[in-house]
């Protein structure tokens, strides 16, 4: 079995995917005999884990800046790396994927990088100045981490090609790897007369993920429905959800939103278990971590096609691919509502998507047996 070091900015649950990636997949690899450790620029005391974790967890601290320049971080790299067989490096644009860099530049351990959506630069055209900036950082430093990278993976042959139009891949091994959630073995799979009625969004409450479209599609649907609920779980920044809200009142469907808030555990389980139908009309989604989650507990979903994993949903008929416009998920929920929830085979389908091609799991099998750890 393999020595791992993991290298990602932060593991803490409010960052969504990749912590939750990282973390999960850390305690698959360390399950299996491998002897794991994360290191990151979190606190300690800011990452909640479970007791008897079987990896090992190395908080440095933020350091300064917005980059978070951690020395400390150097240093600790300089005295351990060696001792690994192997290494990942997650994300970009941090100090947590230069530093390793410059300290594996003598160390030589042989590494994967994985950008994860990154590279993916959904508003590249409206905010022109941070692209280029980006570009000009991607060509002066973070692109020779990837050029020594033993592999780059993505998580969907959309953000593969995104990526490489955006950014000069000359010289980077890259490829597409399975990738997802982890199985709760909690799942229903017959629907419900409630399913109807029952529409949910978790995630990140961000400009990206198309929020404004979801509440304005519910309201055209389900205003004169008494019993209708949309579940909203998630946070974001403050005044960021204060226009969310401000948009439900104008709407006038505040007895239909529920403000869940970060749920995880049974509270997830419940959400996702009984929700009829889950609705992510993003702008640019790399994965869409909580797609996989919901498919995992049977319950279909309706993406925009800016989610890359749309394909395998539609492919495997799990749910509803469509523009992210109010009207094309106005669409969508007028068929689920007038009978689509009655399909008895969709919740089927819709786990069997995920068996099929989102499980971390799945990543964990193809990550080991790449690089023969």
């Amino acid at each position: 079995m393999s020595r791992i070091l993991r290298c990602i900015d932060t593991v803490a649950p409010q960052y969504g995917g990749p912590s939750y990636s990282v973390i999960n997949s850390s305690r698959i690899m360390a399950r299996r005999g491998h002897k794991v450790t994360i290191v990151t620029m979190d606190r300690t005391g800011d990452v909640p884990l479970e007791p008897d974790e079987p990896f090992e967890l190395v908080c440095l601290g933020p350091g300064f800046s917005n980059y978070r320049i951690n020395p400390a971080y150097l240093v600790w790299l300089s005295r351990h790396l060696r001792s690994y067989d192997f290494a990942t490096v997650q994300g970009v644009w941090r100090f947590a994927s230069y530093g390793f860099h410059l300290v594996n530049r003598l160390a030589r351990v042989p590494y994967m990088v994985m950008p994860h959506g990154s590279l993916d630069v959904w508003d590249k055209n409206s905010r022109r100045l941070s692209f280029l900036g980006k570009k000009l950082y991607w060509n002066l430093l973070e692109s020779s981490l990837y050029r020594r990278a033993e592999q780059c993976y993505f998580t969907a042959e959309q953000e593969q090609r995104s990526s490489a139009e955006a950014f000069s891949f000359e010289g980077v091994k890259h490829s597409v790897i399975a990738y997802g959630s982890v199985d709760r073995r909690a799942f229903r799979l017959e629907p419900r007369e409630a399913d109807r009625i029952s529409i949910a969004y978790l995630g990140r409450l961000h400009q990206k993920k198309g929020i404004e479209i979801l509440l304005a599609a519910f309201a055209a649907v389900y205003r004169e429905e008494p019993l209708a609920r949309l579940r909203i779980a998630g946070g974001g920044e403050a005044s960021y959800v204060a226009s969310l809200r401000a948009q439900v009142s104008e709407l006038g469907i505040e007895r239909h939103v529920e403000w869940v808030g970060h749920v995880s555990g049974e509270s997830k389980d419940e959400l996702l278990i009984n929700a009829g139908l889950f609705v992510l009309p993003s702008y640019q989604e790399n994965f869409g971590l909580a797609v996989a989650e919901t498919l995992s507990y049977g319950t279909p979903v309706a993406v925009s096609a800016n989610v890359n994993t749309a394909p395998a949903i539609a492919a495997a008929s799990a749910g509803y691919v469509c523009e992210n416009s109010v009207s094309a998920v106005t669409d969508v929920l007028r068929v689920w509502k007038n009978g689509g929830y009655r399909d008895p085979q969709i919740r089927i389908r819709a786990r069997a998507c995920f068996e099929q091609s989102m499980s971390l799991e799945r990543f964990v099998d193809d990550l080991v047996a790449r690089h023969a750890l």
